[in-house]
């Protein structure tokens, strides 16, 4: 029985099947992308500094409830960093780069 199964094992190929019309197009099949959810980017890498509501300024953090940055001023900031903040890029995909810039601006009053 256990040679059967291994057997059978080693005849399949362990690739899902292709869709022969989107390889041909050039199209890769690829699970759709997750959308990321900045909230939590921002709880798992900002709140220590920047706090709940953005207003912490714990370690020379810039308060995010008053700041007047644009969503690219926001994005760059977080990718290459500035005085005491650290950049994300390469920590950070972009994707979760523009998703933590967007929450951040939720948080002005």
């Amino acid at each position: 029985m256990l040679f059967v199964c291994c057997s059978l094992y080693g005849c399949s190929s362990g690739d899902k099947p292709v869709d022969n019309k989107v390889e041909q197009a050039g199209i890769q099949n690829t699970p759709m992308s997750k959308a990321v959810d900045g909230a939590e980017v921002y709880k798992t890498n900002c709140l220590v500094c920047h706090g709940e509501d953005g207003a912490l300024m714990l370690a020379d953090a810039k308060d995010l409830s008053i700041s007047t940055l644009s969503l690219e001023e926001r994005i760059n900031l977080i990718t290459n960093g500035a005085g005491m903040m650290m950049p994300y890029k390469g920590i950070l995909d972009d994707a979760a780069i523009k998703a933590v810039a967007e929450y951040s601006m939720s948080l002005k009053k």
